[in-house]
């Protein structure tokens, strides 16, 4: 594909470049085509020449996906280039990057990321499977798209803040934020994404609100750990006889922590917040169904 930039011919032959298949955009129809000929030019994939150090290759994307699989070409020659990566020339670093799977192993790829779960894909395989067939990797992206729009209208996708590490994910606890966000579509009846979110958001806060308040419970009606008497001693006779050097890292002044009263008052304070934010959230809603209604009133008035 030509540029509309003017190069000197040498220079372009020499700059290596990455080639990505990509849906060609809507361009001028020469006079005489036929409609048939431009529609069938318009929606066939094309390759593409794309300079890996273009800064005026984000011209060329028309998916923000072409922009991540750009990211990770330039990962991978910088990989590839590196001692890791066996420190190839530029040249070869490119040819390894860009090396394209066949008919079969496509196919393979293309079976397994069916079967893969969404958030195991990583952008690696799903460019590999673009380069060969940009309509089966299309496909799998949708697939992924849709396995998170039922997350997110399911709640399970709000719910994973709570749960960030795998030994966080305990059932009982997702069913009771559920269930708690169920209490709260069957209430308001959310129309439309905005307001699926902002249920979302009044359900984590209100979760929040009552982790942190049965903290701030904990915290001024329990007594909390503390070492040993002896222990103390201890520590303190190995301050008195520099004997602790060894076990703190050098610094300037030792580091405080937090008394019990701030311990207190932080939870009591969190669990304020998540409180108001709650409320705010509300408010948010309301204010939100009450614009739609003015804006359908409007539009019903309108002549």
């Amino acid at each position: 594909m030509t540029n509309s930039a003017t190069v000197v011919p040498d220079e372009e032959d020499a700059k290596p470049h990455l080639a990505l298949v990509e849906p060609s955009p809507q361009e001028e129809i020469e006079p005489g085509t036929s409609k048939e000929t431009a529609e069938d030019s318009a929606s066939a994939p094309r390759e593409r020449a794309i300079r890996f150090d273009s800064l005026g290759v984000g011209k060329l994307d028309h998916f923000s996906l072409m922009r991540v699989f750009r990211d990770k070409v330039r990962m991978r020659i910088e990989y590839f280039q590196s001692e890791n990566g066996g420190g190839l020339s530029i040249e070869d670093a490119i040819k390894a990057t860009m090396k394209k799977v066949d008919d079969q192993e496509a196919t393979e790829l293309y079976e397994k990321l069916l079967t893969k779960h969404a958030d195991m894909v990583d952008f690696s395989e799903l460019l590999k499977l673009w380069e060969h067939s940009p309509h089966r990797g299309e496909a799998i992206w949708l697939q992924m798209k849709e396995e998170a729009y039922l997350d997110f209208m399911s709640g399970h996708l709000a719910t994973m803040v709570f749960q960030p590490a795998g030994w966080m994910r305990q059932a009982w606890e997702r069913a009771k934020f559920l269930a708690l966000r169920d209490s709260f579509l069957e209430e308001y009846q959310p129309e439309g994404g905005v307001e699926v979110a902002l249920i979302d958001t009044m359900a984590q806060s209100y979760f929040l609100q009552l982790h942190w308040t049965e903290v701030s419970a904990t915290r001024t009606r329990a007594d909390p750990k503390r070492h040993h008497d002896e222990y103390q001693q201890w520590q303190a006779f190995k301050r008195e006889t520099g004997r602790d050097h060894g076990i703190l890292y050098p610094g300037g002044w030792e580091l405080l922590y937090a008394t019990e009263i701030e311990c207190q008052e932080q939870a009591i304070k969190m669990a304020d917040h998540f409180a108001r934010l709650f409320q705010r959230t509300i408010k948010a809603l309301d204010n939100h169904r009450l614009a739609k209604a003015k804006l359908k009133r409007f539009i019903l008035k309108s002549p």
